[in-house]
């Protein structure tokens, strides 16, 4: 195996200062102190505030700089996805974190064709109807400590808890 550490991308609506946007700072910083994974950011749309200090932190991140995904015909709907996915799949990563809404749909349809072990989503998510897929099996561990649960009317994998087990 080469020197290269597992990445972990962390998929956010934008760099703008919001909760989700800083708390997916505090997670970045707590996996890179961890020194298991190589933490990516992962913005989408724009960029903002947050960048000085990702900067400042060492952090490394990356904007996908695609149309909104919600507007335009299902052509650009479809184009836009699959831009996304061919984005997503250049990191060649070992876990996705999605937070908030239109990050958890998006990772949730790609996660599978990135190479990626599991996708991980905010805990609050597994209460909607239109929960996407499985995403672990119940009482399943991985390297990372991650456990697959189940809630709710759909299926939802979700870390047991918010760090990376030693």
């Amino acid at each position: 195996m080469s020197g290269t550490k597992p990445k972990i991308l962390i998929v956010i609506p934008s760099f703008t200062q919001g909760g989700s946007e800083r708390q997916a700072v505090y997670y970045a910083l707590a996996i890179k102190k961890a020194g298991r994974f190589q933490p990516i950011l992962i913005g989408l749309g724009r960029t903002g505030e947050l960048t000085r200090w990702m900067d400042a932190e060492g952090l490394a991140y990356h904007v996908f700089s695609g149309q909104s995904f919600g507007a335009g015909n299902r052509l650009q709907k479809l184009r836009v996805f699959f831009s996304f996915l061919l984005f997503m799949r250049r990191f060649r990563p070992a876990y996705i974190l999605a937070l908030t809404y239109w990050p958890t749909i998006l990772c949730g349809c790609v996660w599978r064709f990135t190479g990626a072990k599991k996708i991980l989503v905010e805990p609050r998510l597994g209460r909607r109807r239109n929960c996407l897929h499985p995403m672990g099996k119940v009482g399943e561990e991985d390297e990372a400590g991650l456990s697959g649960q189940r809630q709710g009317t759909g299926c939802i994998h979700q870390p047991k808890t918010w760090r990376i087990a030693e």
